[in-house]
């Protein structure tokens, strides 16, 4: 069966959540890929924390620190 006929609600409860989310297609691609598993999921600021920081690096002239300290919000 493809995701075209499912509707949120024959979902079960603890995966319309989800779904509302990421979309029952994703969630029918997340399930093929780890379906079974146990995931962590990292809070969004860990997943763009190293963007941040590269972004950081790029920027960096040797002279506004205190400019991309303020802009990127670190210290």
């Amino acid at each position: 069966m493809s995701s075209k006929g499912i509707l949120l609600e024959d979902l079960q409860e603890q995966h319309r959540e989800l779904a509302e989310v990421i979309g029952i297609e994703n969630l029918i691609k997340l399930s093929s890929y780890l379906g079974g598993t146990q995931i962590y999921i990292p809070r969004r600021e860990h997943i763009i924390k190293a963007a941040k920081y590269q972004a950081i690096k790029r920027e960096f002239d040797g002279n506004n620190i205190k400019q991309l300290s303020k802009k990127y919000g670190v210290s």
